[in-house]
Formats: C-alpha cells, structure tokens, sequence
C-alpha cells in the first residue's frame, strides 16, 4: 500500500490545530467543525488540491463532516469537518424513538467501542 501523501498529513494536522484553536472540543470531543478553506490555508495547501484530498479522507473515514454553513455572499453550502478521532457518533434505535441514544467513538486503528 502506498504512504500518505504530503498534502493529506498536512490537512489532518491543520484540521487538529484549528479545532483544538478555535476551542471546538469539548471533554475532548469535537462539537463543530472547520471549512476546507481554512485548513487549506493553514497546511499552505492549494484550494483545489485540498478539496480532492478531504473528500478522499472523508471516504477513507480519517475526516467527518460535522455540520455546514453558509458563508455571506457564497451560493454553496460549505461542509465543517472534524478528524474522525475527535467525534462521537450517535447511532439511533429507529423502531423506537424515545430509546436512548448510544454514543460510539471511532478508535484510530478503524474500531469503535461504546
């Protein structure tokens, strides 16, 4: 298998900074995300570049897409997104909607415990 690349380590380490910088943990989970654009600038990564890489990282599960925002003036949605370490996921009984709500959190070698 071939290593990571340059532009993607640099993403993954820009997504870390900015979020624990802008205070978006909490009790070490990530509750808001960051845009593609700012984590490019901070990696010195070009836009296009950047873009290709979070939508690779997001299907190899290394990234998660939080939320999205609408930026003033910008047509698009821009989705917000967190390293996959730092989220909880929350997994809904759909038979039963006043069931408890089970929080898992992804490991980084791909394994989630509860």
């Amino acid at each position: 298998m071939r290593p990571r690349g340059e532009i993607r380590d640099a993403l993954a380490a820009a997504f870390l900074v900015l979020v624990r910088e802008r205070g978006l943990l909490v009790d070490g989970v990530a509750v808001d995300g960051v845009p593609v654009r700012d984590a490019a600038a901070r990696a010195l990564v070009g836009y296009g570049a950047a873009l290709r890489a979070v939508d690779n990282m997001t299907r190899a599960g290394q990234l998660v897409r939080v939320s999205s925002q609408k930026l003033p003036g910008a047509r698009h949605w821009s989705g917000l997104y967190a390293v996959a370490t730092d989220v909880r996921l929350r997994a809904e009984t759909p038979r039963c909607p006043d069931a408890l709500t089970v929080l898992m959190i992804r490991q980084p070698d791909g394994g989630v415990f509860a």
